[in-house]
């Protein structure tokens, strides 16, 4: 198991080790008397044992995905998982709350029998809160990705050029969740935009290509005059990085591996490239992330346009002289508390930044990864018209 998801699980069991303990601890506070404290916590820990174990399983086997689909095991696991998050959050919440208020809780006198009610209250709204949320969340129109017209203003752009459409997608994570059914409808979207340029920004997949290929043969429908591209996302490296990067090319699709291509529309040319993921050093250390290297012999274009999975990579971009990056991972947070957050790990979360001359475009997702849900975080598909400005 790669040192990433090895951080990863470490962290969730830490955090479901301190919530239980936390149970143990408070619960018998909200319900006295009472027998559910000990039953919720044997619940807690039975479906937290279910989940780590549902994720391992998946991460460490070769089981074909489509026998994943529709089990009840798997959608509890990961509906749990979306349930810790903001179950954590109200925890703290809560404490922070109770530790504020005992100055003035000792100050005024409160009737036996109210503090009680508002004792039990309290203790299901810290269960039931979170937990409509996280059951919501895979009936959610958030889930369905919608189309995200956006017009983007290039320096000095070439007349030939103005009006160029891009069609970008991200974060797609076809897996245990999201089967082959659900690329056929993005694939028949983005087609249906007829963009002169469709480009996937890293994180197709959430499997090996042993799980998975029967699950992505729409993807070789993909067409545009101007063709398709590809750069990988930490996903692909986490699950067999030259075997997904080998199978997507063989889909007919431009893999851009810290290089480039020059493409011509109505006899100008411009330029677009792509990166590796930028995590891909610490994963595997004879590579990097370079969009100096992309960049390399065509520095003199008019218009140079980066894939680049992750929106930390537009520092080097933009020093490589770049004017558009197109990115994705963050999946703007996905869902509450996350989207919170997120803006500590990246520069830059959804929507259309500039930074200096390089305009930067992160999309917030057009799957998901985890827990189904994007409650108040909509999946897109990202339609990019370029439009010119005068220098």
């Amino acid at each position: 198991m790669d040192t990433s998801l090895a951080l990863f699980y470490g962290f969730l069991i830490i955090l479901i080790a301190f919530i239980l303990f936390y149970l143990k601890r408070r619960i018998h506070q909200f319900f006295k008397e009472h027998r559910y404290p000990k039953l919720l916590v044997w619940i807690f820990f039975a479906l937290s044992v279910l989940m780590i174990g549902t994720l391992v399983t998946y991460r460490t086997s070769h089981i074909p995905v489509s026998q994943f689909y529709g089990s009840p095991l798997l959608w509890t696991s990961y509906i749990f998982m979306g349930f810790i998050g903001p179950f954590f959050l109200v925890l703290v919440a809560f404490d922070l709350m109770r530790l504020g208020t005992r100055p003035i809780k000792s100050k005024i006198k409160i009737n036996p029998d109210r503090r009680e009610f508002l004792k039990k209250a309290a203790g299901i709204g810290i269960f039931a809160g979170p937990g409509i949320l996280s059951a919501s969340g895979p009936f959610g129109e958030e889930l369905v990705p919608k189309v995200v017209e956006v017009v983007v203003q290039v320096k000095d752009l070439p007349q030939k050029l103005v009006g160029l459409t891009i069609a970008q997608v991200s974060d797609i994570h076809i897996g245990p969740l999201l089967r082959g059914d659900f690329l056929e409808k993005i694939v028949a979207e983005v087609n249906s935009l007829k963009a002169d340029i469709i480009t996937i920004t890293g994180d197709l997949v959430d499997g090996r290509v042993s799980q998975l290929e029967s699950e992505l043969s729409s993807l070789s429908e993909l067409k545009a005059d101007l063709g398709v591209y590809f750069c990988s996302g930490n996903h692909e490296l986490y699950w067999g990085y030259d075997s997904w990067l080998n199978f997507v090319e063989n889909k007919g699709i431009t893999v851009f591996r810290n290089d480039h291509k020059v493409i011509s529309k109505d006899g100008e040319k411009f330029m677009i490239a792509g990166v590796h993921d930028h995590s891909i050093k610490r994963m595997i250390r004879s590579m990097e992330s370079s969009p100096k290297k992309a960049v390399e012999g065509a520095e003199h274009l008019p218009l140079k346009i980066l894939l680049a999975h992750q929106p930390k990579s537009c520092f080097e971009a933009q020093k490589a002289g770049f004017d558009l990056q197109l990115s994705g991972h963050t999946h703007a947070g996905q869902y509450f508390p996350w989207n919170l957050f997120i803006g500590l790990f990246q520069p830059y979360v959804k929507g259309l930044h500039q930074l200096q001359n390089l305009s930067i475009y992160v999309n917030s997702g057009t799957g998901y990864w985890g827990p189904p849900n994007r409650l108040g975080v909509p999946a897109e598909i990202t339609l990019l018209k370029l439009e010119r400005t005068e220098g």
